[in-house]
């Protein structure tokens, strides 16, 4: 049933590319929504399964859902065209294989609310799940709110593209989410290309709650490492022509952390040779990377896969293998908290975190190492 119409309206965007599989516990996850009015626009991006026919039966039963049809542009493209046929004062997006918590929406709305017409974007935290919907674990909770571009350059703290709930007239003053065109035929970073530019000009806040469940499994976007590297190098190539007056020691520890990020991708899809790239453009891009102990784990690990398979013929096991369901467990309020003391790299980032936040009025911890 809809809430009550003095309720803001959200427009949640759902792009989808060929995803039967996943899209109804999506869009049974927007259903779910717990006080809140909405409007959901799924824009099929030239699916050549059921998708449309999946949407279209979801229309039938409630007239919240808007099927948008369009040829294959990849996923920024998509949600623009959703952007530009949405009705509310607050955005939402939603990737197809995600889902919401019930109090996703409601909570975020009061957050922004709450904060003022200054606030743009308010993110949550995310719970990691498998390909069959199982808990894995839960991200990292950052609490960075504020002014919060530097940190974000750092890290992009508001984790995937399902999170931010965007207040619709500061997203309407800037230009929308690059295109797979505008990036040269790649894509993966357009969410946190977005997100950098709504924090050049308004404030952050936080739901501190897990209320995305996010999949990732391969084959999937952030899967193709080359092409997010393609595009995250869109991404600072746009930033640097924007100009805007940001210490290059943000922009290398930045590059470090994505390249390692990309370490662990390229391990988890098999890509061997493209784990010691990364490993080297880490390296390269952020020295302090070079006492990283977890990129020599991959590299040595991936060593070792390298031989089994010439060797003796072991053949690696599929990394998108349905995985055994966990039972989450609550986070620490500090990502550092434990029995364990800290390693020189954690000090190191959790100085450089501290120092970067600015006007931010809370850390939540350094990024990953």
């Amino acid at each position: 049933m809809a809430s009550p119409p003095e309720n803001p309206l959200v427009s949640v965007i759902v792009p989808a590319f060929n995803a039967e599989s996943k899209l109804p516990a999506a869009l049974d996850s927007v259903l779910a929504q717990t006080e809140v009015s909405w409007e959901c626009l799924v824009i099929d991006d030239g699916s050549t399964d059921g998708t449309a026919g999946i949407v279209r039966n979801y229309e039938a039963k409630d007239s919240r859902f808007r099927l948008i049809q369009q040829e294959n542009l990849g996923v920024g493209a998509a949600r623009n065209s959703g952007l530009a046929q949405a009705k509310g004062e607050f955005i939402a997006p939603l990737d197809a294989d995600d889902r919401w918590l019930p109090e996703k929406l409601a909570k975020q709305v009061d957050r922004m609310k709450a904060e003022g017409p200054d606030c743009g974007l308010v993110y949550c935290w995310s719970n990691r799940i498998d390909d069959q919907g199982a808990f894995m674990w839960r991200c990292r909770p950052f609490e960075a709110e504020g002014e919060v571009f530097d940190a974000l350059l750092m890290w992009n703290f508001v984790g995937n593209a399902s999170v931010p709930l965007y207040r619709a007239s500061v997203l309407a003053g800037i230009r929308p989410y690059l295109t797979r065109v505008e990036q040269g035929g790649v894509q993966g970073c357009e969410d946190w290309e977005l997100s950098l530019r709504m924090a050049d000009c308004c404030r952050f806040a936080v739901v501190r709650n897990y209320l995305v469940d996010y999949r990732q499994v391969f084959p999937c976007m952030s899967g193709d490492v080359r092409g997010m590297a393609s595009s995250y190098d869109v991404l600072i190539q746009r930033l640097g022509e924007a100009g805007r007056n940001t210490p290059q020691k943000i922009y290398r520890w930045s590059a470090g952390h994505f390249n390692a990020y990309l370490v662990s991708k390229a391990f988890g899809g098999g890509m061997h040779l493209e784990v010691f790239r990364f490993i080297l453009k880490s390296f390269a891009a952020d020295h302090a990377m070079l006492i990283n102990r977890r990129l020599y784990i991959y590299g040595l690990k991936t060593c070792a896969k390298v031989i089994l398979g010439r060797v003796l013929g072991i053949k690696r096991r599929p990394a998108s293998r349905p995985g055994k369901a966990r039972v989450p467990k609550a986070a620490p309020a500090h990502p550092n908290a434990g029995v364990r003391s800290m390693s020189y790299l954690e000090l190191l980032q959790e100085h450089r975190w501290a120092t970067t936040v600015g006007s931010a009025k809370e850390t939540g911890g350094p990024p990953p190492c």
